[in-house]
């Protein structure tokens, strides 16, 4: 009877296509601690870009702490930058070099990391290649910032942001208060690709699988498509408005990360408005994220009933998990499903009566999995390491609603729901 019911939770699971939130690395605490273990005990001092390589391993720019780090098996590295503030190290290893404030990434398709840091005039890019070697590539020499078709090191960059790399190896960025777009191509060399009518102040550069580019230009969001024509793509105002309908006529609230997945739909975080924004292919636009109100809350739950501050930095998996960077943390946004799926890969779980009143049965094949249980205000209700692979969960004195069931064995991760009834 037991394994009857195994199969009908496990197949009622799968087809739910419910999603959740949950938080994958960092505590919110502010400072620099955790490397060498789990990134979910990690610090960070504002946490910003976020970037995979092909292999799934995540880079983040923990920006005031001067630092690149690694998350790869959810286990947390620094790969690039010490505590000072400062420009130092090029031709060594990045692992002594010194940076300032990084705040943006991407990867070519040979798999070097760029990074930018500072600000104002002191605007650098640097390059980490595949063997772990710093250089500058870009505001190096800050002589000539109007140049272009020439050596990118020898030209200021002023207030750069948003890196974006292409499938020929070129790299992009805007120049916020110079108004344009950048490009610097294979061979080193920096080219003026489009300047932003007055008032411009464009930022943050995304480039899908067709190479085309999109940037916002204050509250609006643009494409330069292969023929190098410019279209509008959304925002026709500052905001909050158009959800379920066509993206040219939405409302943003100073929009600040744009990013994509392989399927052709874009990610937007929208700043003031606390929210993070979908467009699909279709052109049109809802919040799958964020209700509205700056803070952090709704862990386990619903990723619309979840508070977020100002996200700096969105990523998406191919398996379709978006990866968030929000107050000191990054947090994970997936189908229910995906999880399940994934779990299947690390132990048989089961969990009976679901729902239920509150006492719960679990059993695991696996042993040693932590295993906790969390509320839709990301508080700690139950937590246990089940070295006995099977246990039970009393939520009795819990009110009635949805908890999620975070376990974390030696392989994998996964979210369960639980239902108090």
């Amino acid at each position: 009877m037991k394994k009857l019911f195994t199969i009908c939770l496990i197949f009622l699971m799968l087809t739910s296509q419910a999603q959740v939130i949950t938080t994958y690395a960092g505590t919110g605490v502010t400072g620099f601690y955790g490397d060498g273990g789990p990134c979910s005990m990690a610090a960070f001092y504002h946490a910003e870009a976020i970037y995979f390589d092909k292999s799934g391993a995540m880079y983040i720019a923990d920006s005031q702490n001067n630092r690149i780090r690694k998350i790869e098996n959810d286990t947390i590295t620094t790969i690039a930058g010490t505590y000072d503030c400062d420009y130092e190290g090029d031709g060594g290893s990045a692992t002594f070099a010194k940076l300032c404030n990084p705040n943006s990434l991407t990867i070519d398709r040979k798999g070097n990391l760029y990074l930018m840091q500072g600000g104002g005039g002191w605007t650098k890019i640097r390059m980490i290649d595949t063997g772990g070697v710093i250089t500058t590539i870009a505001g190096k020499y800050p002589m000539n910032g109007s140049c272009t078709a020439c050596d990118a090191d020898s030209v200021a960059l002023n207030t750069a942001s948003g890196l974006s790399t292409d499938s020929k190896g070129n790299l992009y960025f805007t120049e916020i208060y110079e108004g344009r777009i950048r490009k610097i191509d294979s061979s080193g060399i920096i080219h003026t690709i489009y300047t932003c009518p007055f008032p411009a102040f464009p930022y943050s550069t995304y480039v899908n699988k067709n190479d085309e580019l999109f940037f916002f230009n204050g509250g609006s969001l643009k494409k330069i498509d292969s023929t190098g024509a410019v279209i509008h793509v959304a925002g026709s105002g500052t905001g909050y408005s158009g959800d379920g309908g066509p993206a040219q006529y939405c409302k943003f609230k100073y929009p600040g990360i744009i990013t994509g997945d392989s399927l052709g739909n874009l990610y937007i975080g929208d700043a003031s408005n606390y929210r993070l924004r979908k467009i699909d292919t279709a052109g049109i636009i809802n919040t799958i994220c964020g209700t509205g109100t700056d803070g952090f809350s709704g862990d386990g739950g619903d990723p619309l009933l979840a508070n977020i501050g100002v996200l700096s930095g969105i990523q998406v998996r191919p398996d379709g998990q978006i990866y968030i960077s929000d107050n000191n943390r990054i947090r994970r946004i997936g189908n229910i499903t995906t999880a399940i799926s994934s779990f299947d890969k690390v132990s048989e779980i089961q969990v009976y009566p679901n729902p239920s009143s509150g006492l719960m049965h679990v059993n695991f094949a696996e042993p040693e999995s932590k295993v906790s249980v969390i509320d839709v205000l990301g508080r700690n209700i139950f937590s246990y390491i089940n070295t006995d692979a099977a246990f039970d969960i009393d939520l009795s004195h819990c009110s009635p609603g949805v908890y999620s069931l975070n376990v974390k064995g030696s392989k994998k991760s996964t979210v369960f729901k639980l239902i108090v009834q």
